[in-house]
């Protein structure tokens, strides 16, 4: 009998299917074979809003607690006149056993803010001189990871932020704060925004936010 052969166009595809099997294991649905889709983050279309009003959030310090010491709502509206309030976040403190109180929103899922130039806040308080601090595309804390506790930086005890400002002194007019987002990893955010108020002079603290997003234009120079 003669010697038996293969079509060389055959041997090909072949090759080629095979080529295809092997990239398919690899990668399943653009993602690493293997790589849990929960922790792809998406890329965030800019300018991103946070949603202030009904987001979950994360509590810690006194804000756990709940009136009397810690009240958040986020669909509140008042009448300031010029400073008018309409669809904000009003919240309010009173200094209660931490002296300190802090909320984190969560994301709907990952999002991946790498095109990001700048986050923008717009912030009220209520007499002027309250003293607020806030941070910037949180991720959770790799497991096993222990951070000392710190009434300055509670929340950042909880959540990893890689951007988190000094406490701001804010007015009794609404400001609008532009935080530039330069060489921080901001892949893969669950809690896009926080703030934390610590107790002052005053019994109670109230303020507002109106707006938080991300944003691609650089920060506005004086």
């Amino acid at each position: 009998m003669g010697r038996s052969s293969v079509h060389p166009v055959l041997l090909l595809a072949l090759a080629s299917a095979a080529l295809v099997i092997i990239i398919a294991s690899i990668f399943v649905n653009g993602n690493l074979a293997g790589e849990n889709p929960q922790n792809v983050a998406t890329a965030a279309s800019l300018p991103y809003r946070t949603d202030l009003h009904d987001a979950s959030r994360v509590l810690v310090g006194d804000a756990t607690q709940g009136v009397p010491y810690f009240r958040i709502e986020p669909h509140w509206m008042d009448n300031f006149g010029e400073r008018h309030c309409e669809e904000c976040t009003m919240v309010e403190y009173s200094t209660g056993l931490k002296g300190t109180a802090g909320v984190a929103y969560v994301a709907d899922k990952l999002y991946d803010f790498s095109e990001a130039k700048k986050v923008v806040v717009f912030v009220m308080g209520d007499k002027g001189g309250e003293k607020v601090s806030f941070s910037f595309a949180g991720k959770d804390l790799p497991a096993g990871t222990k951070v000392p506790a710190s009434k300055a930086n509670l929340i950042s005890g909880k959540i990893q932020f890689p951007v988190t400002t000094n406490e701001i002194t804010l007015e009794n007019d609404w400001q609008r704060l532009e935080i530039p987002l330069d060489k921080v990893n901001l892949d893969k955010t669950k809690y896009p925004f926080a703030f934390q108020v610590n107790s002052g002079d005053a019994p109670k603290v109230r303020f507002y936010v109106s707006e938080v997003f991300f944003d691609s234009q650089p920060v506005k120079t004086p």
